[in-house]
């Protein structure tokens, strides 16, 4: 609904005179601020965003290669980090959106990483501890030494390569 709209808008620029292409920019800005498509000044990528007890969730809608370091900065632009689950409740909560809107084929990359410190997970950014979470089954098994970073899913977390292909998800703490 939304992308049609802006699509609508856009063909809108096109068959409208100047002075009303003005209106309708301005319109698209207004979209924009509202938060129905956040566009990143990383690369001109998209995201989707919701809302949950107090926080914002924007997951990155394109797939790309992952780097925790670069995706955790990216997080930052909008004021955030990478996500990071305080307990089951926040990542049932994750899960229950990714699995209802389908959007991300279920799964995306959180802010938790054992680089450095093999099988002690913890935040890329705050550097706390990972707590108790749901694991996927038979996880984190760090499968030929090579899985550092940790992703959500419908079926729990589990630990992947750090530079895999997938979506992430930035977590900011206020709602805009």
């Amino acid at each position: 609904m939304h992308l049609q709209l802006l699509f609508l808008l856009f063909l809108g620029i096109l068959i409208v005179s100047p002075a009303q292409a003005v209106t309708m920019h301005l319109q698209l800005l207004f979209l924009l601020f509202l938060g129905i498509l956040i566009v990143s000044p990383a690369q001109g990528a998209t995201y989707w965003k919701f809302k949950m007890d107090g926080h914002t969730y924007v997951v990155r809608k394109e797939v790309q290669p992952f780097d925790i370091n670069k995706m955790n900065d990216i997080c930052k632009t909008f004021n955030g980090y990478l996500l990071e689950l305080n307990d089951k409740s926040e990542q049932a909560g994750v899960r229950n959106y990714l699995y209802r809107t389908r959007r991300f084929g279920y799964t995306v990359y959180t802010g938790f990483t054992d680089l450095g410190s093999e099988g002690k997970f913890y935040h890329i950014n705050s550097k706390k501890p990972m707590p108790n979470l749901n694991w996927k089954w038979w996880n984190p098994d760090n499968w030929k030494n090579e899985e550092h970073c940790v992703n959500i899913g419908n079926d729990g977390v589990n630990d992947l390569r750090c530079n895999a292909t997938g979506r992430y998800i930035c977590e900011v703490d206020y709602y805009f």
